[in-house]
């Protein structure tokens, strides 16, 4: 059911929840990685657990801290794993944490990201969550609750990439 101007009711509300929990246990998987092996990527290709935190912060900074709204000007980011696409390229540049500097700062990073993000997502407009509402990002314009939804999901995959990394370090180490 929908109310003015194609808002949903508790969408809002759901989504917080989504994103708490999608959150939750991405971080529960970073913590079950050893410091030692935060930083390192597998013989076989891949990358390290490390990247996937400051990957994962890097989208949520892209997709939901610019206020459900368009994507901010002159943020810089090294973790979009689309490094070659046109896009990426215009925004290539420091990110908030690198990849080396341990997995305390790379959590925290990634802990300042999150906490930024379900700010945004508990205060923004509710016609931000409409269905027509749409913002502009690098890679072009995009329905706000596509984007929402595309980075609940993102998250969930790159959990299940920390877990799959962590085993083939773990079996490399034996």
């Amino acid at each position: 059911m929908s109310t003015q101007a194609g808002t949903l009711p508790g969408v809002q509300d759901f989504l917080l929840e989504a994103f708490r929990s999608e959150y939750t246990a991405f971080r529960k998987a970073l913590e079950g990685v050893p410091a030692e092996l935060f930083a390192a990527e597998p013989t076989l290709g891949g990358h390290s657990p490390a990247w996937h935190a400051l990957h994962i912060a890097d989208w949520t900074r892209l997709f939901i801290t610019p206020g459900l709204g368009d994507a901010p000007e002159g943020q810089t980011y090294a973790y979009l794993g689309w490094e070659n696409s046109e896009f990426a390229q215009k925004l290539l540049g420091p990110s908030p944490a690198a990849e080396h500097d341990g997995k305390d700062a790379i959590l925290a990073a990634l802990d300042t990201q999150v906490a930024q993000a379900l700010t945004t997502l508990e205060a923004a407009d509710t016609q931000r969550f409409a269905r027509e509402a749409s913002a502009r990002y690098p890679m072009g314009p995009r329905a706000v609750l596509a984007g929402l939804s595309t980075q609940l999901r993102h998250i969930a995959y790159h959990r299940g990439q920390v877990r799959q990394t962590l085993l083939q370090l773990t079996k490399e180490r034996m």
